[in-house]
């Protein structure tokens, strides 16, 4: 890989890394997703001590507006609806839903990546062409460690040894 780079130009990742970062990434959107389901409320959860800061309203001609930091004042549903403070009936509405946890699939969720990773990392461990490698210290086959000595794949030293 060529370290020299001109001023401005961004550093370009191995092909690898990128991989793993896209997937870790895609990893991260879908198990936040899982932690998450949209339900429907009744107007009266609205006055509870933590009431949503986000719902979706749906009107008798099944149009669904994002009302954020709604608040329930009488039989009107007050919020902000694409910057702009707006007031809608609840005669007019037909169901408002919010976002809540879902803990029962973070809990499946959390198990799967666990155990994807899990079965990851045995694989890798267990793979028949990794792991068992001599090492040879300055060209000679070490049995041991040396602290200071500089290691060496044997079978860039020696043509008969497989790398």
């Amino acid at each position: 890989m060529n370290d020299k780079r001109t001023v401005g130009e961004p550093l370009r990742l191995p092909r690898g890394p990128r991989r793993a970062r896209r997937f870790a990434l895609a990893t991260a959107c879908v198990a936040g997703a899982a932690c998450h389901t949209l339900g429907t409320m009744a107007p009266e959860q609205m006055h509870v001590a933590n009431p949503p800061s986000r719902v979706w309203v749906t009107d008798a001609a099944h149009a669904t507006v994002r009302i954020e930091d709604p608040e329930l004042n009488g039989d009107t549903l007050i919020g902000i609806v694409n910057g702009e403070p707006q007031r809608i009936l609840l005669t007019d509405v037909v169901a408002i839903r919010a976002r809540r946890p879902a803990p029962a699939r973070t809990a499946v969720v959390a198990l799967a990546v666990g155990g994807l990773t899990f079965a990851g990392l045995w694989v890798m461990e267990h793979r028949p062409d990794v792991g068992d490698a001599k090492v040879c210290t300055n060209g000679v086959l070490d049995p041991g460690v040396i602290p200071g000595s500089q290691y060496i794949p044997c079978c860039q030293i020696e043509n008969t040894t497989p790398c």
